[in-house]
């Protein structure tokens, strides 16, 4: 891959045969990658090589949680692991109109530098006192590689809610 083109993207439904989950959702991963369920990701997507990887996470969380909580978890975690960890950048945004937090940050595993893009968001709200699903996409590349960058944002640009209310309801 070039530093300028983006590979052929396959697109994955959620829920689906191979997908589970409460709030139906979409995205594209390049058609290179192997995308699958886990016992703690709704998809862990891998490349052809294993530097990247993203995982789409999901939990239930009291309506009040806001993104920037769930983020500094994930901060305070690398941090443990690395405490020489950078906060590169942080910002609040939206996701196909859902308000969400991006995150990346920059660290060191055993086997190398590694970057994170983070971004949480939440589903679909029913009432100001229901829980909410928060969701969370967490994607590891090598560090300072701006195609691997680019693709990964290409990945997290794709997901999109795809809850349908029954008009009947």
């Amino acid at each position: 891959m070039t530093d300028t083109a983006l590979p052929t993207m396959t697109p994955l439904v959620v829920p689906s045969a191979q997908f589970w989950t409460i709030t139906p959702f979409t995205m594209t991963v390049p058609e290179t990658w192997t995308a699958k369920q886990t016992v703690d990701h709704l998809v862990y997507a891998t490349s052809p090589d294993g530097g990247s990887t993203i995982a789409v996470r999901w939990q239930r969380v009291p309506a009040g949680l806001g993104l920037l909580a769930s983020a500094d978890v994930h901060v305070a975690n690398i941090r443990r692991a690395d405490g020489a960890a950078k906060l590169v950048e942080a910002k609040p945004g939206k996701l196909n109109g859902v308000k969400s937090l991006m995150r990346v940050t920059e660290f060191s595993t055993s086997e190398r530098p590694v970057a994170q893009l983070y971004i949480a968001l939440h589903g679909p709200k029913f009432g100001d006192d229901q829980p909410v699903e928060l969701f969370e996409l967490v994607a590891h590349l090598p560090q300072g590689d701006r195609a691997a960058f680019r693709e990964t944002l290409a990945i997290c640009a794709s997901f999109r809610f795809s809850l349908q209310r029954s008009e009947e309801a």
